[in-house]
């Protein structure tokens, strides 16, 4: 088989297109273009939840530009992109938090996301609290309420293995640590102490 695959190489090679195999995908680069094609052979998996993700956030942006009627940061638009792409754009535009928030009422924002917490855990079952819910409403509040010019991502990208050393996937309470984590330090840089 091994001598088949690097026939199949050696041809593409020969028309300007190099093969590399990264883990259970093929990448496929024409050289001159610049162009790549990654073949999935056995599915993407997270990749496909993260593309998923990025395209329901892009979306709740894109249907919130319209009723926001004030000037928003990167991390506020990010934790409104969050929230609306789980509540939906209609719980989002009766909501008092839209009518807060297009006040200008920043501060009133994080304690009013916290509203959005209830949901059925089952088909069947009645509406309830869920921690779940919770927990991603109290990461978008922190991330809201994140000034913009901070530079936090950076630390962000250490803090997680600094944190959770053994995780790939973290939930939205171990992302809130993460971020108030990498806040804390940003603010430290800063000249600022908490």
């Amino acid at each position: 088989m091994a001598d088949v695959f690097d026939k199949v190489v050696e041809r593409l090679s020969d028309k300007g297109i190099e093969v590399y195999l990264d883990g259970p995908s093929i990448i496929y680069i024409h050289k001159k273009t610049g162009v790549k094609l990654v073949e999935f052979i056995n599915g993407i998996g997270p990749a496909a939840d993260r593309l998923a993700l990025e395209s329901e956030l892009k979306n709740a942006l894109s249907q919130a530009k319209d009723i926001v009627t004030v000037p928003l940061n990167k991390n506020q638009l990010g934790a409104l992109a969050s929230l609306i792409a789980h509540i939906g754009i209609d719980n989002f535009a009766r909501s008092e938090l839209l009518v807060q928030l297009n006040k200008g009422n920043y501060k009133a924002v994080p304690k009013l996301m916290q509203r959005f917490r209830v949901g059925k855990i089952g088909k069947f079952s009645r509406p309830t609290v869920r921690a779940d819910y919770v927990a991603r409403r109290r990461y978008e509040a922190e991330l809201f309420s994140t000034p913009g010019h901070l530079k936090w991502q950076v630390e962000a990208e250490g803090s997680q293995n600094t944190l959770f050393p053994d995780q790939k996937n973290i939930n939205f309470n171990e992302m809130r640590a993460i971020l108030i984590f990498a806040k804390k330090r940003a603010f430290n840089k800063l000249g600022i102490f908490f």
